[in-house]
């Protein structure tokens, strides 16, 4: 009898740790979801102010933002972001660290979705040699979600690779040189550096890792942007762009 009862207690554990974790999976499915909801209408708030007629400059493709209106949703904002070959095309903050927002989107609201982010240690002015912005990788595309898309063939043979980062007062033209993925690690996130030297052998390896050969030459001279989001759970898919512009 004692033993029929343990079954009974262990079939009811069982189906309790079952329907518990079907509850939790359920509860991260609903918040999930409500997350993306909630940037996707910030996006739209946002679009309000991207002007969608493009200004063309020679061979390059410019909007116009109204910086003002969207300092007034987020005083943090420093730039905008937009990716050729990708869906990339964000507001991008900066505060006093690099975890805030990792889990708040653009209004500061509490989001494991997150925003695009620039490194704190950096110039919101772009005088640093190495300009790093983040974003989560989300599996539905959005923030950081299509950085991987520059890793496929169909990118490598575009006729351009360009990263736009738009400020209030200039624009700036990127040139993609490298794109991987590797494991996590913080080599490629320096900001600054003691001599042209390190600098030089720092943009050598950058290129040596690099899925494909681009025809864009870096020196020691130039100033880079660099793209980083997760791959997985210890992998990272990295982007650096050369200042052409």
């Amino acid at each position: 009898m004692k033993r029929k009862k343990n079954k009974h207690k262990f079939f009811y554990i069982i189906v309790f740790l079952i329907i518990g974790l079907n509850v939790y999976t359920l509860f991260f499915l609903w918040t999930r979801y409500n997350n993306e909801k909630h940037n996707e209408e910030l996006l739209e708030d946002v679009e309000q102010y991207i002007n969608p007629n493009d200004i063309y400059e020679d061979k390059y493709k410019f909007m116009n933002i109204d910086f003002s209106r969207l300092k007034q949703l987020n005083a943090d904002t420093v730039s905008y972001l937009v990716v050729d070959g990708s869906k990339i095309s964000y507001p991008v903050v900066q505060t006093s660290d690099n975890k805030y927002y990792l889990n708040h989107s653009f209004d500061k609201e509490e989001n494991n979705a997150g925003w695009v982010f620039m490194d704190y240690r950096n110039s919101p002015n772009f005088l640093d040699k190495n300009t790093i912005i983040y974003g989560h990788n989300r599996l539905t595309g959005t923030m950081f979600g299509s950085l991987k898309e520059l890793l496929e063939d169909s990118y490598y043979h575009e006729d351009t690779h360009y990263i736009y980062l738009y400020t209030e007062n200039k624009i700036y033209v990127f040139e993609v040189f490298s794109v991987y993925t590797i494991q996590k690690e913080t080599y490629y996130l320096k900001t600054s550096f003691s001599t042209n030297k390190e600098y030089e052998k720092f943009l050598t390896i950058l290129q040596s890792r690099s899925k494909y050969s681009f025809p864009c030459t870096v020196t020691n001279q130039d100033k880079i942007i660099t793209l980083s989001t997760c791959s997985g759970n210890d992998d990272r898919t990295v982007v650096h762009g050369k200042l052409i512009y």
